[in-house]
């Protein structure tokens, strides 16, 4: 592991631990033995680290998404929902640091997402228009489609994280599939 892997997984753990508001550079470079000078070597500010932080658990995420093998757009929606279910689940620390923390350096809006084809957001917006192409959706605007998904599927992971809901993890993911499926059975009812 190089010192800048070691330092990002340090940043992971601090995060985990003390949340954005308790963030310490000197922590982090604590547990990583390193001074805290010596983060300014591989990073220009406490913003840049979190910033390589949300990069790398984006990463992660978009591999997870790209890794569902299913050709067919509203099953493939079903998984990728259930995936960022699990996601949150199993690597909490990078869910946070996609979904949770906010680095200003990675602050989006979301004109952002109607320029920006890369992501799991574009990925879930081609399926959409596939599968209104193929007349198993309703016709609309897929980027309003896949936002409506996200925040459905968010807002219950959100909810069983802040003990909102009292579920166990696989009685949260058949939640969330029940969730989808009637999202998803709304917008082919409603052709």
């Amino acid at each position: 592991m190089t010192t800048r892997e070691r330092i990002l997984e340090c940043a992971r753990a601090e995060l985990e631990r003390n949340g954005i508001a308790g963030f310490s550079l000197r922590r982090v470079g604590r547990h990583a033995g390193l001074t805290p000078m010596a983060i300014y070597w591989h990073f220009r500010n406490r913003d840049d680290l979190l910033a390589a932080v949300s990069s790398e658990s984006f990463a992660i995420w978009q591999r997870i998404a790209e890794g569902i093998r299913v050709r067919e757009p509203v099953e493939w929606l079903r998984r990728v929902a259930i995936a960022y279910v699990r996601f949150s689940q199993d690597q909490p620390q990078h869910f946070d640091a996609c979904f949770v923390f906010r680095a200003a350096s990675r602050q989006r809006r979301i004109t952002d997402f109607r320029k920006d084809r890369s992501g799991v957001v574009a990925l879930m917006v081609e399926r959409i228009a596939l599968a209104q192409r193929q007349g198993k959706l309703i016709p609309g605007n897929p980027l309003d489609f896949a936002f409506a998904l996200w925040a459905q599927v968010h807002g219950l992971v959100m909810l069983h994280r802040s003990d909102g809901i009292t579920l166990s993890d696989q009685a949260l993911r058949s939640l969330c599939r029940r969730c989808i499926d009637i999202l998803l059975g709304h917008a082919r009812r409603a052709q």
